[in-house]
C-alpha cells in the first residue's frame, strides 16, 4: 500500500501511479479551484465562434464562452455589439 501526502492531503493506493492519480483528483476538486475569467465587449459582426477563433485560435471553443455566459445570454447565436461577455481563462496542465 502506497501513502502519498501533499499539502495536508493524503491518498492511499496499491501503486504509486494510482496514488498520484488520486492526489490529482483530490487537489483538482472543483470546490478548491477558483475560476477566473476575462471580459470581452462584443463588436459589430462578432459571433461567439469568431470571438473564440480570434482570442483562443480555435472557433470550437465558443461553447466554453456560451457556457460561462448562459445566465445572461439565452441564445448564443444572438449576441449584440456592446454586450460584455465573460471569457474563460484557459489553463494548461
Amino acid at each position: 500500500m502506497i501513502k502519498l501526502s501533499f499539502v495536508g492531503k493524503t491518498a492511499h493506493a496499491k501503486t504509486l501511479n494510482e496514488a498520484k492519480a488520486q492526489m490529482f483528483d483530490i487537489l483538482m476538486n472543483p470546490a478548491f479551484v477558483k475560476v477566473e475569467y476575462d471580459e470581452y465587449v462584443v463588436q459589430p459582426g462578432d459571433s461567439m465562434y469568431s470571438i473564440a477563433e480570434k482570442l483562443y485560435g480555435c472557433g470550437e471553443r465558443w461553447q466554453s464562452i456560451a457556457k460561462l455566459n448562459r445566465k445572461t445570454v439565452s441564445n448564443a447565436s444572438y449576441i449584440l455589439p456592446g454586450m460584455v461577455l465573460k471569457l474563460p481563462q484557459l489553463v494548461e496542465l
